[in-house]
């Protein structure tokens, strides 16, 4: 399901990416396109913006308060990109997270289990493993390669159907997508008809 608004959302965010903001990032090993003068047309992977977690749904809104008064998460899109171009084919989420804990993150609208499907479905065509990275901020590092998992009810087998193999960045991520694996498979009873 595609959300309009969702992209209007994410424009707002980079739009309030300030040097702090970049600073930050970039300490940890991630540029943002405006800071890189010899490449103005590449895509967007984050923005920046206040935000408040519903504890009943663990869904995130846009913080109303004034800009300054809250500390900003990172906003990263969940869609399809076009590396060629300057903006999202569409986006279809949003997911947000704080510097300081970046294994904990926020589903905005709650509609999206992976961040990547891109590089996914990449992989799926082109015969390559998938990079299965663990948080966003790790796929933020690796400039937008890889996927996450960003909701553990996801099935393995739908979300990553068709690719060769996954490489996990640790034991426990590989570990973890297996159990899940294992807990999803649907053994199908088939019966031919001449069997009774």
């Amino acid at each position: 399901m595609i959300f309009p608004e969702i992209e209007r959302d994410f424009l707002r965010c980079c739009r309030r990416v300030g040097p702090r903001h970049m600073g930050a990032l970039a300490a940890l090993g991630v540029e943002h396109p405006k800071a890189d003068t010899d490449d103005k047309h590449r895509l967007p992977l984050w923005g920046a913006h206040a935000i408040e977690v519903d504890p009943n749904t663990g869904l995130f809104e846009f913080s109303a308060l004034p800009a300054g008064s809250r500390r900003a998460a990172v906003i990263v899109p969940i869609g399809i990109g076009d590396r060629s171009d300057v903006w999202w084919i569409h986006i279809d989420d949003l997911v947000g997270f704080y510097l300081d804990r970046p294994d904990e993150w926020w589903l905005h609208r709650g509609v999206a289990y992976v961040l990547g499907a891109d590089h996914i479905e990449d992989a799926g065509l082109y015969g390559a493993p998938v990079q299965l990275l663990a948080t966003p901020l790790e796929w933020l590092q690796a400039g937008g390669i890889g996927a996450v998992v960003l909701d553990w009810r996801l099935c393995p087998a739908h979300e990553f159907g068709g690719v060769p193999s996954i490489e996990a960045a640790t034991r426990d991520l590989a570990e973890h997508l297996a159990v899940r694996h294992a807990q999803t498979a649907q053994h199908l009873p088939i019966t031919w008809r001449g069997a009774a």
